[in-house]
């Protein structure tokens, strides 16, 4: 299935996928999950939602020389820490409930408390196990206490196709983003591998429109 990428626009996309994330406090661990990526048990419902930033870390494996010059290159593209960007945020704190039928605009996911951090600039992603993204714009979240579930409202119509719980290999949101570092240093563990750790912070006020 082709790819369905939407509102991802004037800004380029990190093109690389980490290998794990950074835990809070230090450790590592093989997903970031919501605590850590947005602390829901934290969050002020009086605070300004469309302000909350999310602060993360990544370290990248990086297999061969091309892989370094491409990361050196987008480092450099940016200005280090000065230019945004977006990132897919692999996270575990969306999981599909239902399937998705061909040209709908919602979808509904098991209940993670998005609702009380959704931010009108968000945009959510899913990689499907034949390798397409499906990139959209979200309009609107809705909490059922009866079911306890959240719809979730899409600004555009999903993709002609079907997609069912299991053909989703990484769901998560695309986040505004910039370096939050100003030294960039691979651990070169051979001639052609090494790795990098990065430093990421998203930028509520400069989403695009």
């Amino acid at each position: 299935m082709p790819n369905s990428i939407q509102t991802l626009t004037e800004l380029e996309v990190f093109p690389f996928s980490p290998n794990y994330f950074k835990g809070v406090g230090g450790g590592t661990v093989p997903n970031l999950t919501a605590t850590q990526l947005t602390p829901y048990g934290a969050v002020d419902l009086e605070e300004d939602s469309d302000h909350r930033q999310a602060v993360f870390g990544c370290l990248y494996n990086l297999g061969s020389k091309q892989e370094r010059s491409q990361i050196l290159d987008f480092i450099h593209d940016h200005k280090g820490n000065r230019k945004c960007f977006w990132i897919y945020a692999k996270t575990s704190e969306f999981r599909l409930k239902d399937t998705i039928t061909s040209g709908v605009q919602n979808i509904t996911i098991y209940n993670n408390f998005y609702h009380n951090v959704y931010k009108t600039t968000d945009r959510i992603y899913m990689i499907l196990s034949d390798g397409s993204i499906i990139v959209r714009q979200v309009q609107g979240v809705v909490y059922s206490t009866v079911n306890n579930e959240i719809v979730i409202t899409f600004t555009t119509v999903l993709p002609s196709y079907e997609v069912n719980p299991s053909d989703i290999v990484e769901f998560g949101r695309v986040l505004c983003c910039r370096f939050n570092q100003s030294i960039f240093e691979i651990d070169q563990e051979s001639t052609e591998v090494g790795t990098i750790d990065l430093d990421f912070i998203e930028l509520p006020e400069e989403y695009p429109s």
